[in-house]
Parts: C-alpha cells; sequence; structure tokens
C-alpha cells in the first residue's frame, strides 16, 4: 500500500510540471507583454528546460524508482495475490469441506428422516395389520360361537345317538363282561395251576438251599470238630508236657532230696573234720613258731631278689645307653657317608666340620648348615617352651645327627632328625644298623627308624623322650630340663655318657650353638602370643554370613568348632571360635634372612583369599608383600612387579627368603618364599591354606633375591 501512495504522488508532480507553461501562454495579451513574457518565457524557457530536464532526470530517477517500486510493488502483489489465491483456495477448500460436510449431514438427515418415516409407515402398516387382524378375530370369534351353537346343538343329537349307543353298548359290554369273567375264570384257573408250579419250583429251590446250607453247617461242623480234635491233640500235648514237667520237677525234687541228704552227710562229715581239726590246731600251733622262722627267711630272699633285680634294671638301661650310642655312631658315619657323597657328585669341596683348638670344638658356618637351622629354628623354638628344655640343644643335636638335615633318615619323607627307632603312627623306615654281638664284634642288619610326616612331628617326638625318659625311669633325661639347669651348657654335659658315649659331644654340640647364634632360640621374649578369635551369633546369622565377614572360610569354622554338626543348624549367642591364638615373633626390623621365614611361619593354616593381603586371608602374592613390608621392606604388589624387586638367582645360589617365581619373565602367575633344605612356603590356591611344602611338589621356574637393606623397590626390568 505504501509503494502505491509514492507511485501516485510522483504522477501528480509530474502533471502539473508538464502542464504550467501552457497555462501561461493561454493567458498574454499584448506584443510588450508577449515580447517581455516571450523574453521571460524563453528564460523561463531556459529556466524550464533546466527544471526540465532536472525534472526529466528526476522523473526518469523517479520513473525507475517508480518502476522499482512498481516491480516490487507487481513481487508484492503477485506475492498477495499467491498469497490470496491460497486463501481462497483454502477458503474454497473449507468451503467445500462445509458444504460436503452438510451435504453428508443432509444425506444423513434425509436417512434419518426416510428411516423416520419407514418406521412410522411400518407403525402405520402395523396398527392397521393389528386392526385387521382384531376385525378377523372377532370375525372369527362370531364365527366360532356360531359354530359352537351348531356344535352344541350337534352335540345335544350326537349325545342322544350315543345314549342310545351307551344303552346298546352297555348290553354288549354285559354279555361281554360275561365271556371276559368266564375267560377271567379260567385264566385264574391256569394262573393258580402255574403258580402251584412255581411255588412247587421255589419249594425245590429253597430244599436245595436248605440242603446246601445243610451241607455247609455239616462241613462248619466237620471243620469244628477238626479244630476241636486239633485242640484237644494240642490239650493232650500240653497235659503230656505238663506231666513231662511234673515228672522233672518230681526229679528235680527227689535230686534236691538226695543232694540235702548228701549235705547232711557232708555237714557230718564237715563235722569229723571239725573235729580233727580242732585236734590238729594243737599240732598247727605248735608248729606255727617255725613257720615264723620260715617266714624270716623268705623275707630275707625276696630282699635280696628285689635287689638283684634293681642291678638287671640298672643294667638294662645301661645296655640300652650304650645301643642307643652305637646306632647314633652308625647314623652319624651314614651322614657323613652321605654328605661325601652328595658334595662329591656336585664337585663341591667339603668344609672341616670340627677343628680341635685348645681342647676347644669349633665349627665353621657353611650354607647348606645356616639353611637348615632356619628351616627347623622357629619349629623347635615352639617345642622346647612347650617342654621346658633348650631350644638351642635341640637344634645343635639335630644338627649333629643328621648332618644338617643330609643324612637318608632325615631328608624327605623320612625326616627323622635324631636316629630314634621303631615306628610313628604305623610308618617305618628301613636302613641298615651295627649290632654289639656280645663279645664286643659288630655286625649288620635292617633295622626299622620312625618315620615322621615332616621335621615338626621329629622335634616334638624327640622332646617327650627327654621328658618322658627311657626303660621306665621318667628322669633319665631330667638333667636337661631347663628348671634343672642353669644354662644350655649343663644340658649338654648331662646328654654326653648319657645320650652319647663320645667324650667330646658337649664340645661339640656347644660349639654349633655358638656358631649359629642358637641361643636366640631359647629367648622367650622373641614371641609372643596372639588370643583366640571369637564370634557371638546373632539372629538370622549364617555360617555362609559370619565367614564372608570374618574373611574365614565355612570349612575352618567348623574345623574349629566341633560342636557344629549341621552347617544348617547354628543358634544365637553361639560363642563360635573363628581363629585359634598362636604364637609369633614380634615386630621388628628385619635381621637377616631367617627372620623372612620366622615371620611366614607364623601364617602356615591362613586360608587363601584372592586378592588377599590380611592374615585374615592371603593370596600368593600378598603373603609376600605382608611379611616383607612388617620386616621394614616395601615390596609391589603383585608377582609381575615383585619378580623385578631383586636379581635373578640360579636355585644353587638361593637364600633363605628369596622368592620363587612360575611362568616367563614378566608374565609370572605365582610365588612363594624359599624357605631353604629344598622347602618353600607359598598361599597355593582357592580352597586352600598357607603352607609349607617341597619345591619338588610344585617346582618353580626362576628365582630371585631380595636384598636385607632393601627400604623401596623401583619396578623394571632387570638386566641380568
Amino acid at each position: 500500500m505504501k509503494k502505491l501512495t509514492l507511485f501516485f504522488a510522483a504522477s501528480v508532480l509530474l502533471f502539473n510540471s508538464l502542464a504550467a507553461p501552457m497555462v501561461t501562454v493561454a493567458a498574454s495579451t499584448s506584443f510588450d507583454e508577449i515580447a517581455e513574457e516571450t523574453i521571460a518565457s524563453n528564460k523561463e524557457e531556459t529556466e524550464e528546460e533546466a527544471d526540465q530536464k532536472a525534472e526529466e532526470e528526476t522523473d526518469q530517477k523517479a520513473e525507475e524508482e517508480t518502476d522499482q517500486k512498481a516491480e516490487e510493488e507487481t513481487d508484492q502483489k503477485a506475492e498477495e495475490e499467491a498469497e490470496q489465491k491460497a486463501q481462497e483456495e483454502a477458503d474454497q477448500k473449507a468451503k467445500e469441506e462445509v458444504e460436503q460436510k452438510a451435504k453428508e449431514e443432509a444425506e444423513q438427515k434425509a436417512q434419518e428422516e426416510a428411516e423416520q418415516k419407514a418406521q412410522e409407515e411400518a407403525d402405520q402398516k402395523a396398527k392397521e395389520e393389528a386392526e385387521q387382524k382384531a376385525k378377523e378375530e372377532a370375525e372369527q370369534k362370531a364365527k366360532e360361537e356360531a359354530d359352537k351353537q351348531a356344535a352344541d346343538q350337534k352335540a345335544k343329537e350326537e349325545a342322544d345317538k350315543q345314549a342310545a349307543d351307551q344303552k346298546a353298548k352297555e348290553e354288549a359290554d354285559k354279555q361281554a363282561a360275561d365271556q371276559k369273567a368266564k375267560e377271567e375264570a379260567d385264566k385264574q384257573a391256569a394262573d393258580q395251576k402255574a403258580k402251584e408250579e412255581a411255588d412247587k419250583q421255589v419249594a425245590e429251590q429253597k430244599a436245595k438251599e436248605e440242603a446246601d446250607k445243610k451241607a455247609k453247617e455239616e462241613a462248619n461242623k466237620q471243620a469244628a470238630e477238626q479244630k476241636a480234635k486239633e485242640e484237644a491233640d494240642k490239650k493232650a500235648k500240653e497235659e503230656a508236657n505238663k506231666q513231662v514237667a511234673e515228672q522233672k520237677a518230681k526229679e528235680e525234687a527227689d535230686k534236691k532230696a538226695k543232694e540235702e541228704a548228701n549235705k547232711q552227710v557232708a555237714e557230718q562229715k564237715a563235722k569229723e573234720e571239725a573235729d580233727k581239726k580242732a585236734k590238729e590246731e594243737a599240732a598247727k600251733q605248735a608248729a606255727e613258731q617255725k613257720a615264723k622262722e620260715e617266714a624270716a627267711k623268705q623275707a630275707a630272699e625276696q630282699k635280696a631278689k628285689e635287689e638283684a633285680a634293681k642291678q638287671a634294671a640298672d643294667q638294662k638301661v645301661k645296655e640300652e645307653t650304650a645301643r642307643l650310642e652305637k646306632e647314633k655312631q652308625l647314623a652319624e658315619q651314614q651322614a657323613r657317608n652321605e654328605i661325601i657323597r652328595q658334595e662329591a657328585t656336585n664337585k663341591a669341596s667339603t668344609t672341616n666340620l670340627w677343628q680341635p683348638k685348645d681342647g676347644i670344638i669349633s665349627v665353621l658356618p657353611n650354607k647348606t648348615s645356616q639353611e637348615f637351622i632356619d628351616a627347623i629354628g622357629p619349629l623347635a623354638a615352639e617345642v622346647a617352651e612347650e617342654y621346658g628344655i633348650y631350644a638351642s640343644v635341640m637344634i645343635a643335636q639335630a644338627s649333629l645327627e643328621s648332618a644338617y638335615g643330609n643324612s637318608a633318615l632325615a631328608t624327605a619323607p623320612n625326616y627323622n632328625l635324631f636316629g630314634i627307632k621303631g615306628s610313628y603312627e604305623g610308618r617305618t623306615a628301613n636302613f641298615q644298623t651295627l649290632e654289639d654281638s656280645g663279645n664286643g664284634s659288630m655286625y649288620s642288619i635292617s633295622a626299622g627308624f620312625r618315620k615322621y610326616p615332616s621335621y615338626k612331628e621329629s622335634l616334638e617326638d624327640y622332646a617327650k623322650l627327654l621328658k618322658n625318659g627311657v626303660g621306665g625311669n621318667s628322669k633319665f633325661y631330667a638333667g636337661t630340663w631347663k628348671e634343672n639347669t642353669d644354662s644350655y651348657k649343663d644340658a649338654t654335659k648331662f646328654l654326653t655318657g648319657r645320650y652319647a658315649t663320645d667324650t667330646s659331644y658337649n664340645k661339640k654340640l656347644n660349639g654349633i650353638i655358638e656358631a649359629y647364634n642358637l641361643t636366640m632360640y631359647d629367648n622367650g621374649a622373641n614371641f609372643k602370643t596372639t588370643k583366640n578369635r571369637y564370634y557371638i551369633v546373632k539372629p538370622h546369622d549364617t555360617l555362609n554370613k559370619i565367614a564372608k565377614k570374618e574373611k574365614v572360610s565355612v570349612k575352618q569354622i567348623m574345623s574349629l568348632n566341633k560342636k557344629i554338626k549341621n552347617p544348617n543348624l547354628i543358634y544365637p549367642k553361639d560363642k563360635l571360635l573363628i581363629e585359634k591364638g598362636r604364637k609369633i615373633t614380634k615386630r621388628g626390623k628385619l635381621t637377616s634372612t631367617n627372620d623372612v621365614i620366622i615371620k611366614a611361619r607364623e601364617y602356615l593354616g591362613v586360608p587363601y583369599v584372592w586378592g588377599g593381603t590380611t592374615p585374615l586371608g592371603f593370596d600368593c602374592s600378598g603373603i609376600v608383600q605382608y611379611v616383607y613390608r612388617d620386616l621394614g621392606i616395601n615390596l609391589p604388589r603383585v608377582t609381575t612387579q615383585q619378580e623385578f624387586a631383586g636379581p635373578v638367582v640360579d636355585f644353587d645360589d638361593m637364600e633363605i627368603g628369596d622368592l620363587l617365581f612360575w611362568g616367563a619373565r614378566g608374565q609370572t602367575h605365582h610365588v612363594a618364599f624359599y624357605s631353604g633344605n629344598g622347602q618353600m612356603i607359598m598361599a597355593p590356591e582357592p580352597g586352600d591354606v598357607v603352607k609349607e611344602v617341597p619345591m619338588s611338589s610344585y617346582m618353580p621356574d626362576f628365582a630371585v633375591h631380595i636384598e636385607k637393606n632393601l627400604k623401596k623397590v623401583s619396578v623394571g626390568k632387570d638386566d641380568k
């Protein structure tokens, strides 16, 4: 609309400028005026031309603008027309839809009206039909009434006819009745005859049934008679038995009477014997003095006999001691031979164990002996403290008697450290030994030695020997007990000449104790005892819940609580033992590789728990990290990092506490402690516990040495 207004204004302006000169000429009346007007007109024309030109330019510009505006207006108009057309089409469509809807509504209405009309027509037709029907029914009723009257008349006539017929019929019926009565009489006669025949048959059937019943009763009677006969036979038999019993009772009575008579005879005889005894009493009293003298003589002989028995027992103990000494000498020789054989095989130089100097035996330590001592030291400390003896002496004896665990008798599977003969829980190991023939000559025989499951049982068995003695003498080794001595040297001196005939036995033991500082195992201050750990059952607890909460296994709980018979049946307020107290070394700085194994052995029996890093449950690398950390050394958490905590070493060069690994370098999957003497400590697998086992049971792939002064390990590959 704005564009259209501007176009209209420009058109008016252009029209006024073109019309102005023409108006001026038309108004002139004189020449001068015309001249002036002409000049003025020319001037004006010039001005007008300029104006005209300007106007033309303006007009041109206006025209262009107008054209532009017109074009825009055209576009606008076209757009508006399009919009209008669209609107119109929409309106048209809406109109068509309205019309269509109106048409449909009209059609609907027409249909409804048609249906209404049809309904009305139907109603009208029904009404007419009803009226027609009513009319027809009325006509029918009237017709029926007329028919009824006609029928009544006809019925009356029929009744009269029937009455006549009835009379005739009654006459006929009477005749028929007479005939029927005759026939009925005949029939009754026949029926009577049939009934009599039937009664006869019934009577015969009844007679038959009576006969059957009588036969059955006869049979029952016979059965009853048979039973009565059997009862009579039984009664007769019982009567016979009764008579036999009475006869027997009579015989017993006769026997008793006879015995009574015999008793009277015996009493008479006894009386006679008493009389005789009374007569002999005087003679006996006369002999009593002589008997007393004889008793005194026998007492003297008994005393002499007991003295001889005591001397024989002492001789037996002496002979047993000598025999044990001979067995130990043979074991020592066998151990030495075994060491020589092993060292020759390994092409290693032997170590001089004994070097007499100024009457004192000194010992040169070596790696093999140190490993053996590290292996049995903590076990010996526990056993010795329990039995009140010196652990240092026990370790020294085990080292000497078994050649530091290298003798065939001391190695797996025998574990006999002290050369004790016999059997242990039915297990025996047979070896050649020397025996004395009685005249000083020796001969070799095969003897059975006790075979133990491990070093621990061997140490315990030997401790019991020292406490219980031999030959019935429980105090045979009492001189080795702590309560009877001031130091370990008193114990070793007591053993010399008693446990061993070797006069240097105590010097050898003392030398081993001093060389390896074994008195550290006699000091109870190095150990502490943990308390038993308990759990009180709460309502709704189960063993699975308790085991999960306490980080133990159901199997462990049941093994510690024998009263639990059914794992699904526990009671609130029950006190369950979860973990037994145990003796452990006190926490402290690592002073030797032996401390690693002492600490690791504290956790023997702890259940394997995947990812476990505490004494409630360990996995293989968890216990390694925990033990070393407790002793002041920080190791990484997992095996693939722990394997780079030190240099790889050969199995022959391992030290106690070094780590054993399974798997390729950089891809290891298991780790264990080397505990010495071919043994290792590890947490094996789920369902198992921390245990010490031979390396040969599960051979590792390589070993890593851990430095004792290590504080923090940097993880990285090792260039060996």
